[in-house]
Parts: structure tokens; C-alpha cells; sequence
């Protein structure tokens, strides 16, 4: 190739280059104008700092691919933009997709309370999750895939007012919102719970 075939072709390439950053950054980035971080400033224990935070996005719709909180316009997210927002406040950066939460961080599985190989060191005594751990489902029953992910809470209210000892917060799936389900009763997730990691 000649070198002005050549340095037509990497203007080429730097222009739609160009055109894909700003394209994935309206994906991803807030919508313009919006800065209000309802996070900002919280203080306590990481894990009180991740429930408490979590929390204030009750109700955000969910939205593929989006990461905008409210009260923001546009706001939105989906399980694993939700679960890597919430994290960033504690300093803990999460991988952008449920299965590589999963797949990069120690964990545990259940219900059986086998741990896999990365897992040795955890004891059996550890095999149920505790509040500010990522709680992982997967696409089918019995399956292996993680398809979705939420946060651990506990003890407390679901988001239709009946008590609990096994709550998660999650952004559950289209037509629906941020909000605090049981981990092991209620709907079709519980049967697909596959597992939970600890980043805290």
C-alpha cells in the first residue's frame, strides 16, 4: 500500500473510530446534563454505605445497557449496571456483566454449599450470603449461565410491604424496577439462584 493510500485509510479509520466512541458513550454515559448522584458523600462501613445506597434507587426503571440513577432524566438500569454503580461508591470496581462478577470474584455455590476451586479456603460455615454480597441466578434451572445479579440484603421489607429474612435488591428485567425481592421464595429467579460472591 503507498503511503497516501495509506494515511487515507488511518484517516479513515481514526474518523469512524470517532463515530464509535461517541456512540457508545451515548449508550453509557448519563444523559446530558445529568449530575446529581444521590450517593454522594454517604458515609459508614462499605457495606452499610452499598444497602444504603442501593436503596435510594427504588424504583429506577430498568433499562438495558443503562446507568443513570435517579433523579436524573433518563434514569435506568439493568441487573449488572445497577450492581457496578452501587459498588463504585465504596471504591470497588465491578466487571460491566453479571457473569464476570461472578466469574472474577471468590464465591460460593448453592444451594448445596459446594465450593468450587477458587473457593478452598472458605469455610462451609460461609456458605450462605451475607448482607452487601452479589447474589447470582442463571438463565434456566439447573443451568450454569449467569444471567442475572442483584445485592444481598437480609433482614428488612420487600418492596410490597411483607417482612423478610432473605431479601436482595436488584434491577429485575424489562417492564419492571429496582426493587427488593426474596432470594428463595416468589417468583421464577429463586429457583435459578446459583450462587454469591463477597467484593466487601
Amino acid at each position: 500500500m503507498s503511503p497516501t493510500r495509506l494515511s487515507s485509510y488511518l484517516r479513515r479509520m481514526r474518523a469512524s473510530m470517532g463515530i464509535l466512541a461517541v456512540a457508545l458513550l451515548a449508550v453509557h454515559a448519563p444523559v446530558a446534563g445529568a449530575a446529581v448522584d444521590p450517593c454522594a458523600g454517604m458515609t459508614g462501613t462499605r457495606v452499610s454505605v452499598v444497602l444504603a445506597c442501593a436503596q435510594t434507587q427504588i424504583g429506577t426503571p430498568y433499562v438495558s445497557g443503562r446507568m443513570v440513577p435517579q433523579p436524573n432524566a433518563g434514569a435506568g438500569f439493568d441487573c449488572s449496571k445497577f450492581t457496578t454503580w452501587v459498588f463504585y461508591h465504596v471504591g470497588v470496581g465491578l466487571p460491566a456483566l453479571a457473569q464476570s462478577q461472578w466469574d472474577n470474584a471468590p464465591h460460593y455455590m448453592l444451594p448445596n454449599g459446594t465450593p468450587d476451586s477458587r473457593q478452598k479456603r472458605w469455610l462451609k460455615s460461609q456458605g450462605t450470603p451475607q448482607p452487601g454480597d452479589l447474589v447470582f441466578f442463571t438463565g434456566d434451572v439447573g443451568g450454569t449461565n449467569i444471567t442475572h445479579v442483584g445485592i444481598y440484603i437480609g433482614k428488612g421489607i420487600d418492596s410490597y410491604g411483607v417482612p423478610s429474612t432473605d431479601l436482595y435488591i436488584h434491577a429485575p428485567g424489562s417492564g419492571m424496577s429496582v426493587m427488593k425481592s426474596h432470594l428463595l421464595s416468589g417468583g421464577s429467579l429463586p429457583a435459578r439462584y446459583y450462587g454469591f460472591a463477597r467484593y466487601l
